[in-house]
């Protein structure tokens, strides 16, 4: 008798693959109900090349899995979830997409469910995809999954207290949280007008995005303990090149 627990049509997006053993494939998916896992697909020889056309990612993919003897799942079998649809990422939109996975992969522990960063994770892919608002999509991505991590920047309580002043610098660091900064001479500090601005979600205001994308980078830094992420390099060899 068979024990193990089956999960059918699990939505999931794959992002990371590579060969296992001879006849097999690891796979790291994220997935909606069951967020980021691991899973291993046997594959006869015969039908490898089906199997990587049908595992890519960025495209939304529907599960059929069982739970095997240790943390590893078994992937029993895999759909397109819109077999019509092909990725339409190209360069440099494609680093962009990849720049979600790796921060999936390497931030995201196995078997932490978190629907609502699946659902944001669609949702700036598919803006990706479109070419639209990438730069606001990519930062709102960013706040969701730091929240998921326990890690979400304290804009309202900095912005209520009685102690802040939209006219003073402040900086951030990860122990501190915000504190008042000598003054925006400091390459590090951020103008309280603009904090407020981002506190109220107003990116059209000047400097707002590019503040949001220097804190984000700067907290996504310290968990990534020094990780260089491949996309990053990517996109800037691209920059140099055009």
């Amino acid at each position: 008798m068979d024990n193990r627990t089956f999960w059918e049509k699990e939505p999931s997006i794959l992002i990371h693959k590579r060969d296992y053993r001879e006849h097999s494939l690891l796979l790291d998916f994220f997935c909606l109900n069951l967020g980021r896992i691991s899973a291993v697909y046997h594959v006869p020889q015969k039908n490898r090349s089906r199997a990587q056309a049908d595992l890519q990612p960025y495209l939304p993919l529907s599960l059929n899995l069982k739970s095997g003897r240790s943390e590893l799942m078994v992937l029993c079998g895999v759909e397109w979830v819109e077999k019509s649809r092909a990725a339409s990422l190209a360069v440099p939109n494609l680093f962009c997409a990849q720049y979600l996975n790796e921060l999936l992969y390497y931030l995201i522990r196995q078997g932490s469910t978190e629907p609502a960063l699946f659902v944001c994770y669609m949702q700036t892919l598919s803006q990706i995809e479109k070419g639209q608002q990438i730069a606001l999509s990519l930062r709102h991505f960013e706040a969701v999954l730091l929240e998921s991590l326990g890690y979400a920047l304290p804009y309202p309580q900095l912005c209520s207290s009685q102690d802040f002043d939209p006219k003073l610098a402040y900086r951030f660091s990860l122990e501190q949280g915000f504190y008042p900064s000598r003054g925006l001479s400091d390459p590090e500090a951020l103008s309280g007008e603009v904090l407020q601005a981002i506190s109220l979600k107003d990116y059209q205001y000047p400097g707002a995005l590019a503040a949001l994308k220097m804190l984000h980078t700067y907290i996504l830094n310290q968990l990534l303990a020094g990780r260089e992420l491949e996309s990053r390099k990517l996109y800037r060899a691209y920059l140099a090149l055009n």
